[in-house]
């Protein structure tokens, strides 16, 4: 009894110490982002006199944060939206279909996984700027979901494997040919894969930021991360950081992935869930 009360004590502490470790950045950031320059400089960990957030928000906006807000959006929506799609057929087709090198083919798709985007950034560069797809949100979005093609068809394709066979034979039984069986029975029955999948990649494009600096160079098409980053390089230029300021600019980036882990929370955790228990 005492060594099993010791041990919940043990795992409370624990977990309280990694709560705090997790939420200490979000602490910092908040109270340093309502100080002025001159109370950051004095100390980093003090409690603000005056809680000026909300003007910090104001100035944040007024360098056209709402912009590369709404940049982000549709780069990070048309990323997950083509991940989601090509990634559901591909693992459909790799794990419930018969072609040709099957396998060779699957093992050089997930073997990109180990490939670094920078080795090959440079002629890629060069191939997007002659086709005139630099400074386009769409195309990037399309690179992204490209990217992140050999994730999305390793973890699709892991799901699908544990659907019987049985259910795709008793429909094509009754005529049902392939695009039709992954678009009634794959594609429903792969939701809560679909949802982890699409929370991860929204989350990994939204924080992205090597490409975006590369691809998306003009002002106008800029997201929100290197945007931030801009407020940081100002000190590299021979001014003075403004870090309430960037702290403010992390907060504002943080809203709309806060809000889809909110909306997600309860069917991401089941489709995790159900992976792990399938597996």
């Amino acid at each position: 009894m005492k060594s099993s009360w010791i041990g919940r004590t043990l795992i409370s502490l624990i977990s309280i110490s990694l709560i705090i470790i997790c939420l200490f950045p979000l602490f910092f950031a908040v109270i340093n982002s309502s100080k002025t320059e001159g109370e950051y400089a004095t100390s980093k960990f003090s409690l603000p006199k005056n809680f000026i957030l909300f003007e910090k928000v104001k100035k944040i906006f007024r360098l056209e944060f709402g912009n590369y807000t709404l940049n982000s959006i549709v780069m990070v929506a048309t990323s997950v939206f083509i991940c989601l799609i090509f990634s559901s057929m591909a693992g459909y087709a790799f794990d419930k279909l018969e072609f040709p090198k099957k396998n060779l083919i699957y093992f050089g798709v997930i073997s990109m996984l180990a490939i670094p985007f920078q080795a090959f950034v440079i002629p890629l560069f060069v191939m997007w700027s002659r086709w005139g797809l630099v400074d386009n949100l769409v195309a990037v979005g399309l690179l992204h979901a490209t990217l992140e093609f050999p994730f999305g068809i390793f973890l699709m394709k892991s799901f699908y494997h544990n659907i019987p066979d049985e259910l795709i034979d008793s429909a094509r039984i009754d005529g049902a040919n392939s695009f039709q069986i992954y678009y009634k029975i794959m594609l429903p029955l792969g939701k809560p894969a679909l949802i982890t999948l699409g929370v991860i990649d929204f989350f990994y494009f939204w924080n992205e930021l090597f490409i975006s600096m590369i691809f998306l160079r003009s002002n106008k098409v800029r997201v929100i991360t290197p945007a931030i980053a801009r407020l940081q390089v100002a000190s590299r230029s021979g001014r003075i950081t403004d870090w309430p300021l960037l702290f403010c600019g992390i907060l504002v980036s943080i809203i709309i992935p806060l809000l889809v882990y909110f909306i997600f929370q309860k069917k991401l955790t089941k489709g995790i869930t159900m992976g792990a228990l399938k597996g």
